[in-house]
């Protein structure tokens, strides 16, 4: 069941907090790791990965301020194994704190369940539901894809919609992922509003986009609508692009209705907490 957890986290200092620490929490918190020869581990799961595996089970955005003055981190759950762990690791963490780099930080979470601001089971997201005339993203952290070994700023549809077929096939129930040919639907950018900023992490200067891009499928059948629909839907929980468990990629989706399609402004879902980055981006 793809799951959101919103963490809040209290640190001294917010801009000495890098990507890179939050993925070592969140890694420290879902990973199984044996703590030696022989040592005894967890049932294997979808979600029993290596630290270097290609497609890992979870998403973790950078340390974000929401709307209310909080700080704290989102961490986007793809296997309904990772839950129960990451309520253990939150319970943990309220009673200990975490270490972010040098800094020790406290976690308001004594009720673990409570961090847990949106879920769908894999059903749900997959069920039949709206045909929309136009697909929204709005891209909150700077958002690169890969094509081969080279990075890529084009927020192609294809792009965007095959990392979440990709992240479906890898982390959904076995011959679950919707089966669509992007070709055929005719894909195209719509409207879009974005720009490129810089992104730190790792001691490494990266570069991505922000902002929203509106694509629709001039050719694509009620049905096919409905499945890109269903993939828009993962966007919340698995992010978009590459790099999208140190930060990047974070996203939301929103559906549209004919002429629902103007820039700006921000989607809005229900359950979630608008955001901005509590750290600078570079």
């Amino acid at each position: 069941m793809p799951s959101l957890w919103a963490v809040p986290i209290a640190v001294d200092n917010p801009d000495r907090v890098h990507p890179e620490h939050l993925h070592a929490v969140a890694c420290k918190w879902l990973e199984v790791r044996s703590t030696g020869p022989g040592a005894p581990r967890e049932p294997a799961s979808a979600s029993d990965r290596t630290h270097w595996a290609n497609s890992k089970a979870f998403s973790c955005s950078p340390l974000v301020e929401w709307s209310s003055g909080a700080t704290g981190v989102e961490i986007g759950l793809l296997d309904d194994g990772l839950e129960r762990r990451m309520e253990r690791s939150l319970y943990g963490a309220s009673r200990r704190g975490i270490r972010l780099g040098e800094q020790i930080a406290a976690v308001d979470a004594p009720e673990p369940e409570r961090c847990r601001v949106e879920h769908l089971a894999w059903q749900d997201i997959a069920r039949v539901g709206t045909a929309p005339a136009a697909m929204r993203f709005d891209l909150l952290t700077p958002t690169r894809f890969r094509t081969g070994r080279h990075a890529n700023l084009q927020p192609s549809p294809t792009l965007i919609f095959g990392h979440l077929r990709r992240r479906w096939r890898d982390l959904g129930p076995p011959d679950s992922e919707p089966s669509i040919d992007f070709a055929a639907t005719g894909l195209l950018v719509k409207r879009i509003d974005v720009q490129t900023c810089g992104y730190r992490v790792r001691g490494r200067e990266l570069s991505g986009l922000v902002g929203t891009v509106v694509v629709y499928a001039p050719t694509a059948t009620e049905q096919e609508r409905q499945l890109l629909d269903s993939l828009g839907r993962l966007a919340m929980f698995a992010g978009i692009g590459s790099d999208t468990t140190v930060g990047m990629g974070v996203a939301r989706y929103t559906p549209l209705a004919p002429g629902d399609d103007a820039l700006p402004g921000s989607s809005a879902q229900a359950g979630v907490d608008p955001h901005r980055p509590a750290t600078r981006s570079s």
